[in-house]
């Protein structure tokens, strides 16, 4: 009876167990469908490509790879200094417009959306891209997109930029006209900013490294900078001590800003007539205000040019194209004088006389 038992207890636990593996099979079986399994992988539908050496020599080449995926969707890479990639995330569609014209229209979420019609010659849309660099200054490149894929991995896009580099580098770039500062502030390691007298300006950081361009303007003792790349970006000057200041603040300096200072600006004023000395018969020597002096003999057939120095009421004039000639003032009478000799004069002299000479001190 005990075995009897004991075999019915066996035989009611195994189909207990039979009956469960059916039902758990049977829940298995009418499990729906993963509802990834239909999705589609994203392809990449056009590419764009680009770059602008125009800040290779202050700051950067800049590299552009885009892809823009067939789920609308997609990414602007762009390679600067390292071969780290400033990723930009975008937007993108293609329509046909009322009038039958294929257009594209990129959005990435910084700038209004880029709108272009494409080339029905080259099949690409030619996009005039803007975008930000060391923290607010900006610039345009143009992006040439297109279905032809050239680049199938961002590693294989960073090669292609270095090699494209490289061959710059055995170009001879056009020498750019040198421009001399009138006034010059510095920052202290290397840093200065150049006043020129076109009206321009140029900051540089790092001993250079890092160079941007500025206009400038003056109002009274008022310096305004504007940046030339980012018009929103301005700095004035303030004054303390007779000393002129600006104090510098960038995203690249992390918090930490870069102060430029000068005694005198006085050259950034113009160039204003301040005292003129009479010869007679047209002759006159006019004392400028960027310590210049210009002597005109026979009504102003002649000229010649010199720079100028005071020091306890005497003034030493230095010719600009011989400064071993020199001219030093006399005071008689309250009169202060000038006796020009040259060979032109055939052994005679000219006297230039000025009774009040204060504007030059």
């Amino acid at each position: 009876m005990k075995k009897l038992f004991k075999a019915l207890t066996c035989l009611t636990v195994a189909c207990t167990a039979i009956a469960s593996i059916a039902a758990f099979t049977a829940c298995n079986n009418d499990k729906p469908d993963d509802p990834d399994k239909d999705k589609q992988e994203t392809t990449i539908s056009y590419q764009c490509t680009g770059f602008t050496d125009e800040l290779r020599s202050s700051f950067s080449s800049f590299d552009f790879l885009g892809n823009l995926l067939s789920d609308g969707t997609g990414i602007i890479y762009r390679y600067e200094k390292s071969e780290t990639l400033v990723e930009t995330p975008v937007t993108w569609k293609v329509e046909t417009d009322r009038d039958g014209l294929t257009q594209l229209t990129l959005d990435d979420k910084i700038e209004d959306p880029f709108e272009v019609y494409i080339d029905e010659e080259t099949d690409t849309f030619e996009l005039e891209y803007r975008f930000a660099f060391a923290g607010s200054y900006h610039r345009n490149v143009t992006l040439t997109i297109s279905k032809e894929i050239k680049y199938d991995t961002t590693a294989k896009f960073i090669t292609a930029a270095n090699e494209r580099r490289a061959k710059l580098g055995e170009e001879k770039p056009e020498p750019t006209p040198e421009k001399t500062a009138i006034v010059t502030f510095n920052g202290g390691d290397g840093n200065s900013i150049e006043f020129y007298e076109d009206k321009t300006a140029k900051l540089s950081a790092f001993s250079g490294q890092m160079n941007f361009e500025y206009t400038w303007t003056l109002d009274g003792e008022v310096i305004t900078m504007t940046s030339v790349s980012n018009p929103s970006e301005k700095m004035t000057s303030t004054t303390e001590d007779d000393t002129v200041k600006f104090v510098y603040t960038a995203s690249f300096l992390q918090g930490q800003s870069i102060t430029f200072t000068c005694s005198d600006i006085s050259a950034l004023k113009g160039k204003t007539e301040l005292v003129t000395f009479n010869g007679g018969d047209g002759n006159s020597i006019v004392f400028y205000s960027d310590k210049t002096a210009k002597l005109s003999a026979y009504n102003g057939m002649m000229n010649f040019d010199y720079t100028w120095t005071i020091a306890d009421d005497v003034i030493t004039m230095t010719s600009v194209n011989n400064p071993s000639e020199t001219m030093t003032s006399t005071t008689e009478d309250d009169t202060v004088k000038f006796v020009y000799t040259a060979s032109f004069l055939q052994g005679q002299s000219i006297t230039f006389t000025c009774n009040d000479i204060s504007a030059l001190k």
